[in-house]
């Protein structure tokens, strides 16, 4: 499990047109404001969003720098999530961990708080379930609403005790009653697929909308998910609203959320293959791929390798084999695991443009395992079977494909044992 949490300005009003942001930006550069640092660190979230300013999320960056530099925590927390996600930079746990051990020592229980999920997750630092539940609790008391709704996913994954799912819908319903956002899209999810209460699609679509409404993007991107019928537990009698998915990813998109913008990528895709199809018109399915550029762009992983498969297949646009590779490449270094497994067969075999590397392969294929993506494990299980880029052993081999194969049905597992 990975949360994504709020960066943010607490209690402060952004930018809504360009005489505010104008101001905060005088303020970032002034030697006589009284509090310069934290009119960088909004200044930098009016670039990052686009307050009053068209979005940049590399002046974003700067901004968030400059007022971490002037000793501001929140501007470390900021700028830690950036790094933390590869929000338009390459991402770098170690790096975010450092700032949010700052922003945390200097008393900002978000920054605490995100620290707690680097432990939960092993990221930058050892996984450290104990840790991460005394941050993030240590938070959660501090009336830090973040920290209460990652608490209530620790409960219901049973994080430092026992699995109470109930504790957990609990916690999201008292915070998204208390007009907390994260937590309405925490409970929608709670209420699609039935973890902690019984499934109830209405309850879950208005628990979306209300955290929509507070421009949670994470909620309107569910919200999204749910017109189009997506990670949620439908019934059969369910109809996609394709106008309505489109209008909650873009508005997930204008947010800030690169996951929204990615489906709001696919979602012009898919459309565009229809259009083609019809009439040969390529503008939806080019505006399609330019949305996941810039998504890949900003540092989403899936955004990169969509690309990667669009240019390798060539049906609407040229296939392009060797951008195609640039792209699944930079995937993986964003951390998108089904492209690293990629790349690491691509190693494997010496194709494609990459030098055949087995023990590159297999430290592709081991990280890849290790942050979930059971591909990984079955090729690293192929390499202890054949001795390749390791040492031989086949308790390993082994034990790899059982971790690949908790689920019986997966398709690759089926094929081996026939």
């Amino acid at each position: 499990m990975s949360l994504s949490l709020i960066v943010g300005v607490a209690d402060i009003a952004w930018a809504t047109d360009l005489s505010t942001f104008q101001t905060e930006l005088d303020g970032c550069n002034s030697r006589k404001t009284i509090d310069p640092s934290e009119s960088c660190n909004i200044t930098g979230y009016n670039y990052q969003y686009g307050k009053g300013i068209e979005r940049d999320i590399h002046k974003a960056r700067l901004f968030y720098e400059k007022s971490c530099e002037q000793g501001n925590s929140q501007g470390c927390t900021n700028l830690g999530h950036i790094f933390a996600v590869g929000n338009g930079v390459p991402r770098n746990a170690i790096r975010a961990v450092n700032l949010y051990e700052k922003g945390c020592r200097d008393g900002n229980q978000l920054s605490c708080t995100h620290l707690g999920e680097m432990y939960f997750n092993g990221a930058g630092l050892d996984q450290n379930d104990d840790k991460a539940v005394a941050l993030v609790k240590t938070a959660c008391d501090a009336n830090i609403p973040e920290a209460c709704d990652l608490l209530g996913w620790f409960h219901i994954e049973g994080i430092g005790g026992q699995i109470n799912s109930a504790r957990g819908f609990t916690q999201f319903k008292q915070f998204c009653n208390d007009d907390h956002a994260y937590s309405c899209d925490s409970l929608g999810l709670s209420y699609a697929n039935g973890i902690g209460t019984s499934v109830n699609i209405k309850k879950a679509e208005a628990s979306f909308r209300k955290g929509c409404d507070a421009d949670y993007p994470d909620a309107c991107n569910s919200l999204g998910n749910y017109y189009n019928c997506v990670g949620v537990n439908i019934f059969d009698s369910f109809t996609p609203a394709p106008q309505k998915v489109k209008t909650f990813y873009q508005k997930a998109c204008d947010l800030g959320s690169s996951g929204g913008c990615v489906n709001l990528g696919i979602f012009y895709i898919q459309k565009g293959m229809e259009d083609f199809v019809r009439s040969k018109k390529k503008n939806q399915f080019l505006k399609g791929m330019k949305i996941l550029d810039d998504a890949c762009f900003a540092g989403n992983g899936e955004g990169c390798n969509r690309l990667g498969f669009i240019h390798g297949g060539g049906l609407v646009v040229p296939q392009d084999i060797a951008l195609s590779w640039v792209y699944k490449e930079k995937a993986c270094q964003l951390e998108f695991q089904k492209a690293c497994v990629a790349v690491g067969r691509a190693y494997l075999k010496g194709i494609n443009g990459f030098k055949k590397n087995e023990i590159k392969a297999v430290e592709l294929f081991d990280h890849a395992c290790h942050e979930g993506a059971y591909q990984g494990c079955l090729e690293l299980s192929d390499m202890y079977r054949e001795g390749l880029g390791v040492t031989k052993d086949l308790k390993k081999a082994d034990r790899y494909y059982r971790v690949a194969c908790k689920n019986p049905y997966t398709l690759e597992c089926v094929d081996r044992k026939n």
